[in-house]
């Protein structure tokens, strides 16, 4: 690893949808200002939640709890609706966009896509459903999806990682890491084992088979260590075929809860750490 690395800022605009039923709402009902931190993103039935981007991902995964937390104490009708994250759902497919914000590097950013998918766009796969990961990947969400930008390049590549703050906190440390590796360590050797066509169409057991091989190189990337309580977790998920999905649902994992006035203060002060030891204890209890 070279002495002068180079940091980089991460960022990430992940959509989802809202519901009473089956039916996405119109969220031109909910939102005031398409563009604001918990928006709109093309159409009136995908929300899209924008956090502050930081060069710590664990700061990003607090940034969209606070945006949750203001909204809800703001219009409370969003506490009675069911949150969907994920890859789709009522037509509308929702993506986990990632930016990246670096400067000068001599790496090619459709170089850089395909490292990605390879270690952070396969494992979102094997932990999505894979009948609505099949909808997405028809419209977007392909194999190496990234789009250049002014501050450097988002990958578009993975489906909405939002399902719960654990799958968020795993998502982006791993991509911290994974970005970390290729833009500082010039001895990085990275294979291409997940082919195209496997990917787009969510081949599972063939991505499957890759994963031994392809966690091992993760474990051996400079950040794996700082971050492993936390990417560790799509491991335990992975490795026991399970999806990202929480069972008590979005809104609840994030710790979003009765936001009447009378409680607002507590509400106001749960964060990731609190939703994370709660996470930590109850895995401990269950085994």
């Amino acid at each position: 690893m070279k002495k002068n690395y180079t940091e980089f800022m991460l960022g990430a605009d992940p959509e989802f949808c809202c519901t009473p039923n089956k039916r996405s709402v119109n969220g031109e009902n909910y939102i005031g200002d398409a563009y604001d931190k918990f928006g709109l993103d093309g159409n009136c039935y995908t929300f899209e939640v924008r956090p502050d981007p930081s060069k710590n991902p664990l700061q990003i995964v607090n940034n969209i709890h606070n945006i949750f937390a203001r909204k809800v104490i703001a219009d409370q009708r969003l506490y009675n609706l069911k949150w969907i994250a994920g890859s789709y759902f009522d037509g509308n497919p929702l993506g986990g966009h990632i930016h990246f914000g670096y400067k000068n590097s001599n790496i090619d950013k459709s170089e850089i896509a395909k490292i990605l998918s390879q270690y952070v766009g396969a494992i979102t796969i094997l932990i999505e459903d894979e009948k609505t990961g099949l909808k997405r990947r028809c419209d977007y969400g392909y194999y190496t999806d990234y789009r250049a930008q002014p501050y450097g390049m988002e990958y578009r590549t993975c489906s909405s990682w939002i399902t719960s703050p654990y799958v968020a906190a795993g998502v982006l440390c791993l991509s911290k890491t994974v970005m970390y590796e290729i833009l500082n360590n010039f001895q990085f050797k990275w294979e291409m084992r997940v082919g195209e066509s496997d990917f787009n169409n969510m081949n599972i057991p063939i991505i499957r088979s890759y994963f031994p091989s392809v966690w091992n190189d993760i474990t051996k990337m400079y950040l794996y260590q700082k971050y492993k309580i936390y990417i560790d977790l799509l491991y335990f998920l992975v490795n026991n075929n399970l999806t990202w999905f929480p069972v008590e649902g979005t809104k609840a994992a994030w710790g979003i809860v009765n936001p009447h006035p009378e409680i607002m203060p507590t509400y106001r002060s749960i964060g990731l750490n609190t939703i994370w030891g709660r996470y930590l204890s109850e895995r401990e209890e269950n085994g």
